[in-house]
Order: C-alpha cells, then structure tokens, then sequence
C-alpha cells in the first residue's frame, strides 16, 4: 500500500477522532448547562409556589394585608425640633447600641402612627385552607408545613373536612417516606434523616 494513502487514512481518522472528542465534549457541557438552567428552574418555581404558600396560609389563619393609615406619616416628615430629635435617637438605635428604654419612649412617640390588617371573611379562610392543602398534596416539600398550618388552624376554627384532609396529607407523607428515591443532598428528606 502506498505511504501517501496510508498517511491519509491515519490523518483521516485522527481528524474524525479530535471531532468526535470535541464534538462529544460541548455535549457534555451543554448538558451540564442545561442541568443547572433546569435546577435554577426549579428553584424559582418552588419559591414562587412557597411565596404563594405562605400568603395563603397567612388568609387561612386570618391575617389580612396591613396597611398605614393615610396621613399617618404627616407628621414625621414635617420639621421641626421634636421631629429633629426623634430622627436622630432612631438613627443612634440603627448604627450604635440598642436603649430599651428609650425605643419604648421612641414607640410612645410613634404611637400616632396606626397600621390597620383589613379583616379576613370565613369563606376566604376556609378557601385559603384548601388551597394550602391542596398545594401541601401536590408539592412533597410542602406537605409537612400544610399539615402544620391545618392542625394549627383546626385548634382556633374547626376546618370544614378536617379529618379527610389531615388524612390525606399524612398519606401523603407516608407514601413519599415509602417512595424509592436517591438520597440527595438537595432534598430536605435527605437533611431530615440525617439529623435524625
């Protein structure tokens, strides 16, 4: 065979060879990327569901939105001497030491201040409680936080189907206690066991 050809043939296989390496690993990294772009993903739907969690246990147990009163805040931007001290012993409890005392005087003080929780009717609550079961259902890491709040909300205000739905969620729990899943560290039930 002549040596021309033989060279050619090598040089051709150790192209296609680099190419396949390379070719092989931007696979790998692409992968790589996308695994972190989907755990990212992940992350920020889970907080998005949580933030929707939390608001909507704070309904179930009755907590409105807490507003200022208009022209509450009037005075305090005003000027004038009171006002001048007033900023000034805050701004001393901000950056030095706390005084007790004289953040209970600063609290008389502000007491002109009124924060007004808009009330929460019993129907929104006990909407609220079955979206938060329902979301405790659906999402494994909110189950235990749902079995909480309904417990917790069931001792002040009885829940309407109470029994079903504790039933349910500790199902729910004991179904995914059962469930063969790697032990991971970014999954609580791995963190649960091993501080257990």
């Amino acid at each position: 065979m002549d040596p021309k050809v033989i060279t050619a043939i090598v040089t051709g296989i150790a192209t296609i060879t680099a190419a396949v390496f390379v070719a092989a690993l931007q696979f790998a990294v692409k992968l790589r990327e996308e695994r972190r772009l989907t755990h990212v993903a992940l992350v920020e739907a889970d907080a998005r569901v949580a933030a929707a969690f939390v608001a909507l246990m704070s309904r179930a147990h009755a907590r409105g939105d807490s507003v200022v009163s208009e022209g509450a805040l009037e005075p305090l931007l005003q000027e004038g001497a009171l006002v001048d001290v007033l900023r000034t012993q805050l701004a001393n409890q901000i950056t030095g030491p706390t005084d007790p005392d004289l953040l209970k005087r600063i609290d008389a003080a502000l007491d002109i201040v009124q924060l007004r929780v808009h009330a929460v009717g019993g129907a929104e609550q006990e909407a609220a409680m079955q979206a938060v079961v329902a979301l405790g259902l659906q999402h494994p890491f909110l189950t235990q936080a749902a079995l909480t709040g309904l417990q917790g909300r069931n001792i002040y205000r009885p829940v309407s189907n109470f029994s079903a739905a504790e039933g349910a969620l500790k199902a729910r729990q004991a179904y995914d206690a059962k469930r063969l899943r790697l032990r991971r560290p970014d999954r609580a039930s791995y963190w649960f066991r091993r501080g257990a």
